[in-house]
């Protein structure tokens, strides 16, 4: 069964929102976000849509990322700095995400993913910047990025955050 496709579209203030549901999944592309810290149950992907990273508190930590996958049910808080970004949430009880979870998250409750990855969404969600998309092409997205959060060519062990940090910096230069 294919599911529900459907697509939304907020403005508030100067303030844009697309929301997109598919197959218990759920793409918002925003450039504004909430305030605080928060925690959800649902699997959350985090990408920075356009150069500037966002900055991500959870414990004692902030740091500045261009994407990351939390755990369910974790506290943290996002500040995108009114740039666009993308949230894709996943049913912590679907296959998918338990895979991910196991994958990214075994020995952590932020992982920060390699660059590889960062670009290849970026190029999938960059027709989604202060556009609104048809649910199909957005359905075609969510299957693409968790295809690639699940794929097991890539390296199956889960780095430290702070670490990868630094080793996707080294990377970049």
């Amino acid at each position: 069964m294919d599911g529900i496709n459907l697509d939304l579209c907020t403005q508030h203030d100067g303030k844009t929102s697309y929301v997109y549901l598919c197959n218990g999944h759920i793409l918002l592309i925003s450039n504004t976000l909430e305030i605080g810290n928060y925690s959800h149950s649902a699997l959350k992907i985090a990408f920075a849509m356009e150069k500037a990273p966002f900055c991500i508190r959870y414990a004692e930590d902030t740091t500045s990322v261009n994407a990351a996958i939390i755990k369910p049910d974790y506290p943290h808080h996002i500040d995108i700095n009114n740039a666009w970004h993308a949230l894709l949430l996943i049913n912590p009880e679907s296959r998918q995400a338990k895979s991910i979870i196991h994958r990214y998250l075994y020995n952590s409750s932020i992982y920060y993913p390699d660059a590889s990855i960062i670009n290849t969404a970026k190029k999938l969600l960059s027709p989604f910047i202060n556009n609104s998309n048809c649910a199909i092409l957005a359905k075609q997205v969510i299957i693409k990025l968790i295809a690639d959060f699940t794929d097991n060519s890539g390296s199956s062990k889960a780095i430290e955050p702070r670490i990868q940090v630094i080793i996707d910096q080294i990377n970049n230069c």
